[in-house]
């Protein structure tokens, strides 16, 4: 089966929500997918870092950013600033 990357920040609350209906409904498999991550793994650390050597002062990287990790590589999550201060939106 593919599996989609699915990624959204959720509140405390709500992951539980989600987690305790999903086991109450029969679908622990499902369920375990919905548990609070602690950290980066020491692989998501070593993309995130090579992924900082790479920004600049307009792309900037969380703490914990988000990754996706495929068979060569992964995505980290970045910000990128679009100045508004303009007549017309422009990403530096």
């Amino acid at each position: 089966m593919k599996t989609i990357p699915f990624h959204v920040r959720l509140t405390e609350s709500d992951l539980k929500v989600i987690h305790d209906s999903l086991v109450s409904s029969g679908n622990a498999d499902l369920a375990s997918l919905f548990t609070r991550k602690e950290g980066l793994s020491p692989e998501e650390a070593d993309y995130v870092s090579m992924a900082r050597e790479y920004c600049d002062y307009d792309l900037k990287i969380d703490e914990e950013p988000l990754v996706s990790i495929g068979d060569d590589g992964a995505w980290v999550g970045a910000w990128v600033w679009v100045d508004g201060s303009q007549d017309e939106l422009t990403v530096a």
